[in-house]
């Protein structure tokens, strides 16, 4: 007589049986670099997290910690010769640890205000942004700092403000013409943090793909595409977010989904996964994901040498966490890069480090976010490059910081920046 069949085992289980010890992802893992604990590692995380879902365990305050500290930059997934998905659940277990341990009153006004009031209308970041922009051009900003007042502001409060980047805004003056065939129509995912604070570099990205052959359109119905939402355990907010998108991009009705933010392209992407349990959602969810494409992608598709002009300068390009390890982009961009007349393109060791930013990273636990930062930052100064090139706005503004603290004399560039003006150089063509 055949012996009974096992019970199926839990689907998060799954994910860390996969996990063979091999310690592959140790040297990957930026807490662990740092701290040589077993316990700040992945696969320490992954023995955490088996023990909750076996019920060995419950969330303790010492194995929320754990995972609080992780930064998500999902460098051991790259690393991982069992592709175990850890940052599939690593989401899954911040947000049970949001629903075990709330936090107090300031923690839950503060998480109701930013995931349910204000990332979900992006009219209000976009004023929001533009507020911001008066603050800083009226000179107010610094002259709040000549005055030493944020010195009086909370430890925190002082924090955040060291990150608040300069508003990038204005026209931006269309491409000429290309001779390139009409490939079809492109929209635009022009995300919250990127429309709100960055909307020039939205418009530049609009320019080149317009320029590489394709109609460009931005629905006004989209959203914030859920990426802080599931950073900080807003599992369901995302999915609702992701529900809202779908839904706005089906309308658009368009052959591409083009996106300039490498972590909302890792979250766009999972849409298919993250609604995959929802019948009325899983197929629309699958195709949707199916048509996403960083603008990295899309451009060294469509956009040959010839394209573009000269643009003497020695560039740095640092990898994304969430498009080198999220989406497996990495040669998109220095392709593009190396086919600009004049740029020399200099590389450093693990590129792909994590700069520290990791969504909100820098903000929830800055002392720890500054660790990988100086790290990213004495390898930078080595290579000595006139421009530090990247495709995330996290990663800019923790780069720009990075810069000031080490004085060094180079500036920081969105990758789209870089491949404008290179395109805007391009000689005319007949």
């Amino acid at each position: 007589m055949s012996a009974p069949a096992p019970p199926p085992l839990p689907a998060r289980w799954i994910g860390t049986a996969q996990c063979v010890h091999c310690g592959m992802c140790l040297e990957a893992c930026p807490t662990y670099r740092l701290y040589q604990r077993e316990t700040d590692s992945p696969r320490g995380r992954l023995y955490f997290l088996r023990l909750v879902e076996e019920r060995e365990s419950g969330v303790t305050g010492a194995i929320k910690r754990h995972f609080v500290l992780c930064l998500g930059c999902r460098a051991c997934e790259s690393a991982c010769p069992s592709l175990v998905s850890y940052g599939e659940m690593l989401e899954g277990m911040r947000d049970r640890i949001v629903r075990e341990f709330p936090g107090g009153p300031i923690a839950r006004v503060f998480r109701a205000f930013f995931l349910r009031f204000l990332f979900p209308r992006p009219w209000l970041l976009n004023l929001l942004g533009k507020a911001l922009a008066i603050y800083e051009r009226t000179g107010l900003r610094d002259a709040l700092r000549r005055a030493g007042f944020m010195r009086l502001l909370p430890r925190r409060l002082r924090e955040m403000e060291a990150l608040t980047p300069d508003v990038m805004m204005g026209p931006v003056e269309p491409l000429a013409p290309s001779p390139l065939p009409r490939r079809g129509r492109a929209a635009m995912f022009t995300g919250c943090v990127m429309e709100a604070v960055f909307p020039r570099v939205n418009r530049m990205t609009e320019a080149l793909v317009a320029s590489a052959g394709y109609e460009v359109a931005a629905p006004r119905a989209q959203a914030c595409c859920g990426a802080l939402h599931l950073h900080v355990g807003g599992l369901e907010g995302a999915r609702s977010l992701a529900r809202r998108n779908i839904a706005a991009f089906e309308a658009a009705a368009p052959d591409v989904i083009v996106i300039n933010a490498a972590g909302c392209g890792a979250v766009l992407k999972d849409y298919g996964r993250l609604l995959a349990f929802d019948p009325a959602w899983a197929a629309r969810a699958a195709a949707f994901a199916a048509k996403v494409k960083d603008v990295s992608e899309l451009l060294d598709e469509a956009l040959p040498s010839g394209e573009f002009g000269a643009l003497p300068v020695r560039a740095l390009y640092q990898d994304a966490c969430h498009l080198a390890h999220g989406q497996g982009v990495r040669k998109p961009p220095r392709r593009l890069l190396a086919r600009i007349r004049g740029l020399s393109l200099v590389e450093i060791e693990e590129s792909d480090w994590c700069c520290g930013s990791a969504g909100v990273y820098n903000i929830l636990q800055p002392e720890t976010a500054l660790a990988p930062l100086d790290i990213k930052m004495d390898a930078v100064a080595r290579a000595n490059p006139q421009v530090i090139v990247t495709a995330n706005p996290g990663c800019f503004i923790q780069y720009k910081l990075g810069v000031k603290r080490k004085g060094l004399p180079c500036d920081v560039r969105f990758l789209v920046e870089v491949l404008y003006e290179a395109r805007r150089n391009a000689p005319p063509r007949a």
